[in-house]
């Protein structure tokens, strides 16, 4: 059976002096009816609490309680037609249910015969030196046991919490007798169950609280805190390029690297991390967790054997211990085909996952708040039918499906976690200088693109700004120091325009950019290459592409999308057949140096003499 969370300390030590009957006050009166409050409640469902009481008795001023008998709320026993199935036996009788399920609990109750003798049963265990642990354990068991003889459908056996209107979150009911109650979360998403358990809730963010054990009746009103608890899901991209600019909550403008933006270029690989952080797992004795992440736009995923592979880890304390090999059989699986848009990672018990820390030699296991990160690689294909650019983006959704009820086999799903990355192109366009229009003299003009970088090791070569020549590094190349105007690139790509359209480049990320033109047609001067800056707004909620301030490149951008105008002028017009051509500069520039010459022996000869 699933043990419930840890009770209270506070309401394990009232576990058998328990608070709920008729409470006498100073002036000798008695309250006929107490209001019980329930907070901490979670998601959007409207959830169904109900309060059954389990222990009849009465309590006094200083909260406790004298046990009398079975509460109003459950079924001591039952007919045989009416037995209940828990595992794989039937029982009529709770108290033959307390004895028999669990063989770590249930011999504690093995002489009792009465309601009186099971209380004395936990308040002993609450009151003496055993461990919380297994005081948590005993009330869980006793819990669990007894919401299967609970009279779930007699309407007058139970108070329903209803939600208190204008407040976050909180639940009241009504109970008309003090007691020992036990308070279940009986949310459904459209089917039931044969307990007050529950199936599948499908809204994000959901969870069923544990059972509740509270004692009522001390004084009019009760407090109890819901215990749902959800797993928690964080989207991020690794070494993103993009930084975010907002304002504070203390209305300070603060910059920071984005997690959830970047830009791509094509064929570039990107890194991604999942995070689940886990909630109390103490009531749980199996823990279902399931990543499900799906690419759009041009991504696909990148699963290459032991460079690009799927990697899970748990983190404790901030230290992170590779678990991926124990995902297999039926403790989980790895689902990721290269090439595909869908990764899922299933966990079937994450209370089963191990790490050993540094300078230990024993396996620590998973725990409440531990969390699970999942590492993986996608590459962005520009050219793909579905690849996004300009300011619509190429997105990555995830979600995790976690157990979301202690007592029963159901699920709850996070929120879905989305990151966003960008591309853009720039078209190159030819004109005629003077003209400014396409010229069919122009076919065939040809433009190469680079784009800066910081380091030879990121660079297929080093140019020269101003020359725009270009030298590719090959495999054995050595550290080369730049000279002057000189950077180094990674070659993009060479497009030929023949047409007044141009010609465009596809899948580029934000940076600095050379573009060259590599082939002037005849008659025309070939232009000094032309540093283009492709640069980005982003802030919480938005990404644009933006040109760099005081640009003055020539560069347009329509939709998040550049694009820029050549003009090339034609060059020296030269003499054709007929004309003076160039000998008689020749002729005449013979003719000075003679005259010089002989002006230069005369001088001499008359010196002289």
């Amino acid at each position: 059976m699933k043990r419930m969370k840890k009770i209270l300390a506070v309401l394990l030590a009232a576990i058998m002096v328990m608070s709920m009957g008729t409470c006498v006050f100073a002036d000798g009166e008695t309250t006929s009816s107490y209001t019980i409050t329930l907070t901490n409640t979670t998601g959007s469902t409207t959830h169904t609490y109900k309060a059954y009481q389990v222990f009849a008795g009465t309590v006094s001023s200083d909260g406790k309680m004298t046990v009398t008998g079975w509460g109003s709320g459950v079924n001591s026993t039952l007919e045989s037609e009416s037995a209940v199935s828990i595992g794989e036996s039937s029982y009529t009788s709770l108290i033959t249910a307390l004895q028999s399920v669990s063989s770590t609990y249930g011999t504690k109750f093995s002489d009792v015969t009465t309601a009186e003798g099971v209380a004395t049963i936990l308040n002993n265990y609450a009151s003496d030196s055993t461990s919380e642990s297994y005081i948590s354990g005993l009330a869980g068991y006793f819990a669990e046991v007894v919401a299967y003889f609970l009279k779930t459908s007699d309407s007058t056996a139970y108070a329903s919490f209803a939600a208190t209107e204008g407040s976050d979150g909180s639940y009241t009911a009504t109970v008309s007798a003090a007691g020992y109650y036990l308070i279940t979360d009986s949310t459904s998403n459209g089917s039931s169950s044969t307990t007050e358990n529950v199936t599948a809730i499908t809204d994000a963010d959901e969870a069923i609280s544990d059972y509740i054990l509270k004692v009522v009746g001390a004084e009019t009103t009760a407090s109890v805190t819901s215990k749902e608890e959800v797993t928690s899901l964080t989207k991020e991209i690794v070494g993103s390029d993009v930084t975010n600019t907002y304002t504070d909550d203390d209305n300070e403008s603060v910059t920071e690297t984005s997690t959830d933006n970047n830009t791509v270029a094509d064929d570039e690989i990107v890194k991604y991390r999942l995070t689940a952080t886990l909630p109390d797992l103490s009531d749980y004795s199996t823990y279902y967790l399931a990543f499900s992440d799906t690419l759009s736009g041009g991504l696909t995923l990148k699963v290459e054997e032991s460079t690009y592979v799927v990697k899970v880890y748990v983190s404790s304390n901030n230290v992170s211990y590779d678990v991926t090999s124990q995902i297999t059989g039926e403790a989980g699986s790895i689902t990721a085909t290269n090439n595909t848009t869908s990764l899922s990672v299933v966990i079937n018990n994450v209370l089963s996952l191990y790490y050993t820390k540094s300078g230990e030699s024993e396996n620590t296991y998973v725990t409440s708040k531990d969390k699970i990160i999942v590492e993986y690689y996608a590459v962005f294909d520009a050219d793909s039918n579905s690849a996004n650019s300009g300011n619509t983006a190429n997105t990555n959704s995830a979600y995790v499906t976690y157990s979301n009820n202690p007592n029963s086999t159901s699920y709850g799903k996070t929120t879905t976690e989305q990151t966003q990355s960008y591309t853009t192109k720039l078209t190159v366009k030819k004109v005629v200088s003077g003209t400014e229009t396409w010229d069919s003299t122009l076919s065939g003009v040809k433009f190469k693109l680079y784009e800066v970088v910081s380091t030879q090791n990121d660079a297929t070569g080093y140019i020269n700004t101003s020359t725009g020549s270009y030298t590719a590094f090959d495999a054995y190349s050595t550290a080369y120091t730049l000279g002057s105007n000189e950077s180094f690139v990674v070659y993009i790509d060479e497009k030929k325009i023949t047409s007044a359209d141009g010609n465009t480049f596809t899948g580029l990320e934000a940076g600095t950019y050379i573009l060259v033109e590599s082939d002037t047609p005849s008659g025309y001067n070939t232009i000094d290459p032309v540093t283009l800056v492709l640069t980005y707004t982003c802030s919480e909620d938005s990404f644009s592409w933006a040109k760099a301030t005081n640009d003055s490149s020539g560069l347009e951008l329509t939709n998040g999308v550049y694009s820029i105008t050549i003009a090339n002028s034609t060059g020296s017009e030269l003499p054709g057949t007929g004309g003076i051509g160039t000998t008689i500069f020749y002729i005449v520039g013979v003719i000075l140096v003679l005259g010089a010459a002989v002006i230069l022996v005369t001088r001499r000869r008359m010196t002289s003499r």
